[in-house]
Order: C-alpha cells, then structure tokens, then sequence
C-alpha cells in the first residue's frame, strides 16, 4: 500500500467518524503491525511487542533493556518493512515491561521462512542470537 492509498483511507475514516477517525486509524495500524511483528522483528518479536501506535510513532515493548539496543539497530529495517507492508512509522519508542508470549512453534516457522532475507541485515552480535536460537530450537 502506498502513501496516497493511505491518505485516502484517512479521508474515508474522517468523513465517517470525525475526530475519531486518527485514534481508529492508529489502531488499524497497530493491529496490522502486530499482525506482521514476528517478520518484521524477526528474532526480536520473541521479546518484544508492538503496544502503542500515535501520529506515527511506534511503542515497543521489551523483556529486558538490552532488547533495546539490538532494536535500535534494527531500526531502519523495521520502519521500512513496516512501510512496505502499509504501515507508516515515523519513530520507535522503547518501554521496558512484560511481554506477552506468543506461541514460539509459529513464530519460529516465520522466522525460519525469512532466515535467509534476515541474515543480510544482521551485524555479527545479531547472528550470534540467531545461532543461539538455532541452538535452543535443537
């Protein structure tokens, strides 16, 4: 989906809900993201979760601070692949707290299935944990 389809969607919510209408596109986009998170995030997804979407800007929730700085690498890639799936985020925002867990059997099928198109964003402390989780899988 591209920008001007969004904005026209936008047009359609305000016509029909009013003021309403930027609280409910959020949350069209956040369910969207939280839809696609174990691609998007790819290992991260099994510590993190999307919370919070306003006026663009992301909320991610993680286990453990040290998620924080391996998203923060990530960025980038995950605003663009967020974008190519329609969902348009400016920003992320951090917050550190419980994740709710999801279930590990299909997520790791997603991340298996994008294995390959991952490794070539990933810095060397990044293949580490996908080693690890290779491991863990066993």
């Amino acid at each position: 989906m591209d920008k001007e389809t969004e904005i026209s969607k936008k047009k359609l919510l305000e016509y029909i809900f009013g003021e309403k209408s930027e609280v409910l596109q959020d949350d069209v986009q956040l369910n969207s993201c939280r839809a696609c998170w174990a691609e998007t995030a790819g290992n991260l997804s099994l510590y993190t979760e999307p919370v919070r979407l306003k006026k663009e800007i992301l909320t991610v929730r993680l286990e453990k601070s040290v998620y924080a700085q391996e998203l923060g690498f990530l960025k980038n890639a995950v605003i663009d692949r967020l974008k190519k799936k329609g969902i348009f985020v400016k920003s992320i925002k951090y917050e550190i707290g419980p994740v709710k867990k999801i279930d590990l059997n299909s997520n790791l099928k997603v991340l298996q299935s994008n294995q390959s198109d991952n490794k070539k964003d990933l810095n060397e402390a990044q293949k580490e944990l996908l080693e690890g989780l290779n491991k863990f899988r066993g």
